[in-house]
């Protein structure tokens, strides 16, 4: 091969280097070598490049940190309305198996009525009250499951009271509850809320499984 194909050669790779896509942008490989050059011949700009990524980076992050704080209410709304069936449930299953086991009478007044005082005194007294505690602890494991966010249960624990509260004014007449019922189920939402928070923190903390 002689000095002079060489050269032809050479200049031949050097034209279809620079020659221009079919669209006229340029190559993928040009941005490189001309960041670099800027990068050399203006001391500045490699600040200049570091900050604007930062400003990208912090965008993006804030934008999907405002699409993480969007509150989905189709989403609360089964969330609460699960709560509340599955809370009436387990109600109505501890009632049942007291029927069952020591002839507790079954009726709807056990659930909504508030004409009747917890009297500690009595044996139905007593049941009524272990049902509202012990339901206090079934409904800290719903917050856990459907919830899955300590610093929700606060706001799920409290609606779903409410909830039950009105709908025992309005089965009972719209009659004040007794301070009993009060005390009892204000008691049962600390309990709820409290041990709710501590489980849905452990779940939080838990190791996310990576899939190999």
């Amino acid at each position: 091969v002689t000095q002079s194909s060489l050269g032809r050669w050479q200049q031949r790779t050097l034209l279809l280097s620079r020659r221009p896509s079919r669209r006229g942008a340029p190559r993928r490989g040009s941005i490189i070598p001309r960041l670099c050059l800027v990068a050399v011949c203006r001391p500045g700009a490699l600040t200049w490049l570091g900050r604007w990524s930062r400003v990208r980076t912090l965008a993006r992050s804030r934008s999907m940190h405002d699409k993480m704080k969007r509150q989905d209410p189709v989403l609360i709304t089964f969330q609460i309305v699960s709560l509340q069936c599955f809370y009436y449930a387990f109600l109505g299953a501890f009632f049942a198996a007291c029927h069952v086991v020591y002839g507790l009478p079954l009726s709807l007044d056990r659930f909504f009525s508030l004409s009747r005082n917890l009297d500690l005194f009595t044996e139905i007294g007593r049941f009524e009250l272990l049902a509202i505690l012990v339901s206090a602890v079934f409904g800290a494991f719903l917050l856990r499951s459907i919830v899955e966010k300590s610093r929700k249960c606060l706001d799920f624990a409290v609606t779903l009271y409410l909830i039950h509260l009105a709908t025992c004014v309005v089965y009972s007449r719209f009659r004040l509850p007794s301070l009993p019922w009060c005390l009892a189920h204000a008691a049962a939402l600390v309990v709820m809320v409290i041990l709710g928070e501590y489980l849905c923190s452990r779940r939080e903390l838990q190791d996310i499984p990576l899939v190999s």
